[in-house]
């Protein structure tokens, strides 16, 4: 029951959000390793995976062609073409020892890795109007309806029917690139170190977000973004607040589709980037114990971190201004552990009976 400034989303009685979805996916998979020298293997592997679209049997499922342009949803699929048909991802690595014997070891691959769209993309797609009636009130007061809250969804100010979709026109398989190096050398003293840089490219990553909730913006002469009032209710301390960003009519300054009030879109533009590089050593010591050290410095910069589920945008119709360093980059870390092999090999007075055998042995 708040005052003004409440914020209502309500699923109207009637709303329906089952679905039967069916989905086929087949992989396929070769691979062959050629000793190129005595001291080089040469690793090459090839695999297709292809799915069929998501499908509900009961065409329940909702699109739009065009997004900015259509007054009403098509039924029947969640995205167009089938992004799947040319998915071949070929991976190659390389392991080479330049010197005979115990010592220098250089490895190196490259690949392709696809992130098929299964299920569980569409899955969260189904809460949409037509077939389920979701309205949202972003400010208003509850006072006069409260706990009524199909009631408070016919106040003013309540939107229409919210929509989830794919992006119909663009959808694609996303797609990450990995490619690793390292060198590892024996040290004098027992050690064995080793350099080693990983990278990955991700591209055509999800990235969900509010696709019609800003009116059409304006870059300023400084670059930045203009979103224009709606000269009907403008007030003039906002004016001189910022002259350069002019009012604009009420259908302009409303959503970018005023069919609608709300879209939630799923799309496939997502990009990331990482690097990182690692030190790494470790040593057998006497008595069953090895030694473990490693440091990494890496650095993760991405469009969207959470991919899938809710994200918070600045504005997310401009992904480049979106890019930044990932929630989960960490630049440093070391890790320092131990190993113990406990001498209780054959032989044991604590191996002679079946139970220590089965808990201590191996």
């Amino acid at each position: 029951a708040g005052p003004a400034g409440t914020s209502l989303i309500v699923g109207l009685p009637g709303s329906d959000n089952t679905r039967d979805y069916r989905q086929f996916l087949v992989g396929v998979y070769g691979q062959d390793e050629y000793r190129v020298r005595p001291n080089m293997l040469l690793t090459m592997g090839l695999r297709y995976e292809f799915t069929t679209k998501v499908h509900d049997r009961n065409d329940k499922d909702i699109f739009l062609l065009d997004r900015l342009n259509d007054t009403t949803v098509q039924s029947g699929e969640t995205f167009g073409r089938n992004p799947a048909y040319r998915n071949f991802a070929p991976r190659i690595g390389l392991r080479w020892n330049p010197f005979s014997g115990r010592g220098t070891l250089v490895q190196a691959g490259i690949g392709i890795f696809f992130d098929q769209l299964l299920v569980y993309s569409a899955s969260q797609r189904k809460a949409t109007f037509p077939t389920y009636n979701l309205v949202i009130n972003p400010n208003f007061s509850s006072s006069g309806t409260f706990p009524n809250a199909v009631a408070a969804a016919a106040l003013p100010g309540t939107s229409r029917g919210r929509i989830t979709t794919m992006d119909y026109q663009n959808t694609m398989t996303p797609t990450v690139y990995r490619y690793s190096t390292s060198i590892q050398q024996p040290l004098p003293g027992g050690w064995d170190a080793t350099l080693a840089y990983v990278g990955a490219r991700g591209n055509h990553l999800l990235r969900r977000y509010e696709a019609n909730q800003f009116p059409f913006s304006v870059r300023l002469p400084d670059g930045s973004l203009c979103f224009p009032p709606d000269a009907s209710v403008v007030r003039a301390q906002d004016l001189a607040r910022n002259p350069a960003c002019q009012p604009v009519s009420t259908l302009r300054a409303g959503p970018m589709n005023p069919n609608f009030g709300s879209n939630d879109l799923l799309a496939t533009d997502g990009q990331s980037f990482f690097n990182t590089v690692q030190v790494g050593a470790s040593k057998r010591l006497a008595n069953g114990i090895s030694l473990q050290s490693s440091y990494t410095f890496s650095k993760s910069v991405d469009d969207d971190s959470t991919g899938n589920t809710t994200s918070q945008f600045q504005y997310p119709i401009d992904r480049l201004s979106e890019r930044g360093l990932s929630e989960f980059d960490i630049r440093h870390r070391f890790v320092q552990n131990f190993f113990w092999t406990p001498p209780l090999g054959k032989g044991h007075k604590l191996m002679s009976s079946g139970v220590g055998n089965l808990l201590l042995g191996n």
